[in-house]
């Protein structure tokens, strides 16, 4: 998706109240039955701690922007992403216990591991000696093929241990391809995927709603898009795409935006259509299969952001206001469905987009980013501080006003 920064302007209001387009209706999500829960009037997170990471390792991962950051038990896995000349495929490991990274030898799915890893000699394949060289050739180029392209603004989504990928792309291209990164053998695969593939796209978001990989807009290099798809990752070796037809008024369409997954409502927060960047707050009910709008009267325009929910809140960090890019920590409350202000110590780090953000052990770990004229390297941790508890509060219900 190609942003024209030039043209883009910030929703601004003076206003600060909320409510939902859906009238009699109260969203409930039960997370667990045994934490605490969150009152509406409950107290915005006190204070925050910025501090800059020290990575360690004989080899430091390469200036990222757009790139992806998947957390699997403890350790962060870095996926593609860009610099200022060109897409990178490489994996990075960052183990959050020690703060080091390695960059991951990964290999395609098994096709030269038959050769290499199990002995065979020529008798057991049944070919001669002057065939072995293009047999072997063959296998590895059929593995090269379960191995991704260099890519960027694709998604990645954990389950078991396995990374997704989908999407993404280099230049001027743009892929509907998915792979998936086993982190315990470190082998890729490319699957067989029938029914109806989403069109190609990059600046796409997905979330994991129980087995399945949900994905909703991007852009195609022509146009942004507002589509939904559904893919079951139960069974992988029936792999079957669904566009799913949702009730209610579409979000307009975008690319760059956040989805955050709680219970079974997708928050769909910012983004930009190449033109303008949006403000705008909506809930995928994946249970009914429903859009609801949130009306925000105190809009906070963003794109190429981060969004994290850390208990009942979203904090988003970062991105492009329209206007500039920015390092600030905005908190949007989904009890009260209000930005709240926060109070945020320590050096901030710079004014980036296109980074990422996961949360382990009650602080956020930034990486990368881009401040729209140097691409960096550096690992920046959020503190949670006094407001450690928060990723604790999991049972709590977002409440949906008349209009």
């Amino acid at each position: 998706m190609k942003i024209n920064f030039s043209r883009i302007l910030a929703s601004k209001s003076s206003n600060c109240s909320s409510s939902i387009h859906h009238p009699n209706i109260s969203i409930k999500i039960p997370l667990s039955s045994n934490r605490p829960s969150v009152s509406s009037n409950s107290s915005s997170p006190a204070w925050m701690y910025w501090s800059k990471a020290s990575i360690h390792g004989t080899k430091l991962i390469k200036p990222l922007r757009a790139h992806t950051a998947t957390l699997v038990n403890e350790a962060i896995w870095i996926f593609g992403g860009t610099d200022l000349i060109g897409c990178f495929k490489d994996v990075w490991k960052l183990d959050l216990e020690t703060f080091n990274i390695s960059k991951m030898k990964c290999k395609g799915l098994d096709h030269d591991l038959d050769l290499d890893s199990y002995n065979l000699s020529n008798s057991d394949l049944n070919i001669s000696s002057s065939s072995i060289s293009p047999f072997n050739k063959k296998l590895r180029q059929s593995s090269k093929d379960h191995i991704p392209p260099p890519c960027r603004a694709h998604s990645a989504t954990n389950l078991n241990s396995r990374i997704f990928i989908f999407g993404g792309g280099d230049g001027p291209n743009y892929f509907d391809d998915l792979y998936y990164l086993d982190t315990i053998s470190l082998i890729w695969t490319k699957p067989k995927v029938n029914g109806i593939i989403p069109s190609t796209r990059r600046a796409h978001a997905t979330v994991l709603y129980g087995n399945q990989l949900i994905i909703f807009g991007g852009g195609n290099g022509s146009r942004a898009l507002n589509d939904v798809h559904a893919l079951d990752l139960s069974d992988l070796s029936n792999l079957e795409w669904r566009q799913l037809a949702i009730k209610g008024k579409s979000p307009p369409n975008r690319g760059y935006h956040s989805a955050n997954l709680v219970g079974s409502k997708c928050i769909i927060f910012g983004g930009s259509d190449g033109g303008e960047c949006f403000s705008d707050i909506h809930i995928l009910d994946l249970e009914n299969l429903s859009w609801v709008q949130v009306d925000i009267e105190c809009p906070i325009a963003r794109l190429a952001h981060t969004s994290t929910q850390v208990g009942s809140y979203l904090f988003v960090i970062g991105g492009h206001d329209g206007e500039d890019y920015t390092s600030e920590v905005k908190l949007f409350n989904l009890v009260t469905l209000q930005w709240e202000p926060r109070t945020v110590k320590g050096q901030l780090p710079p004014r980036i987009g296109y980074h990422t953000a996961t949360l382990h052990d009650s602080r956020l770990i930034i990486i990368g980013g881009f401040d729209g004229r140097n691409v960096y390297d550096q690992v920046w941790s959020l503190e949670l501080a006094s407001s450690a508890y928060l990723p604790q509060v999991t049972n709590f219900t977002i409440p949906i006003d008349d209009i």
